[in-house]
């Protein structure tokens, strides 16, 4: 884990080009760490020399729609836990994210977008891939931007019997019912 060590650009470049070395890394979490645009377009040209990870977390790293555009999730099929806490991911990179989530990793079982302005948007395009993640049991949407509009579509996605895995989900901080949660 890379925790908060601000290794920029330069220091993801060095990591991730030493993905080749690590093709059976499982777990990957590199936190708080100020990588930049450049260093994130690096570590996603080298993503595909772990396809074996399950565990990603690139939280707090002001990730913006378009780094997010960039993940090769098909070079991670076997993704079951993406952690992008406290980035800038919008709803344009929800579309994205449930796009490419729904197709390459079908064992997806952890989506945590804490403090993303993914909006009801984002809850409506989820909804319309949620069929291909049949194993999701943790979404976090806390302080989204979501309001009640959002929060209809996701209960019509649970009527309809999707997310039959689900067992926690955080609308916290959020506009619902006329009142922040």
């Amino acid at each position: 884990m890379i925790f908060g060590n601000d290794i920029k650009a330069e220091g993801m470049i060095l990591l991730s080009s030493n993905f080749i070395y690590f093709p059976n890394l499982l777990s990957l979490s590199i936190i708080g760490s100020n990588v930049g645009v450049e260093g994130f377009k690096i570590f996603n040209d080298n993503i595909k020399n772990i396809p074996l990870l399950r565990y990603l977390n690139l939280s707090y790293n002001i990730i913006k729609d378009s780094e997010i555009e960039q993940i090769k999730f098909n070079s991670i099929p076997h993704l079951e836990s993406l952690i992008l806490r406290e980035n800038q991911i919008t709803t344009k990179g929800m579309l994205h994210l449930c796009d490419e989530l729904s197709s390459f990793c079908p064992a997806l079982r952890i989506l945590d977008l804490y403090d993303n302005l993914i909006e009801d948007d984002g809850i409506t395009f989820l909804s319309k891939k949620v069929d291909r993640l049949k194993f999701i049991e943790l979404l976090d949407f806390w302080n989204c931007g979501i309001t009640d509009k959002g929060v209809n579509v996701f209960c019509d996605m649970i009527i309809k019997g999707s997310l039959s895995e689900l067992d926690s989900l955080n609308f916290k901080n959020n506009q619902i019912g006329g009142v922040i949660l």
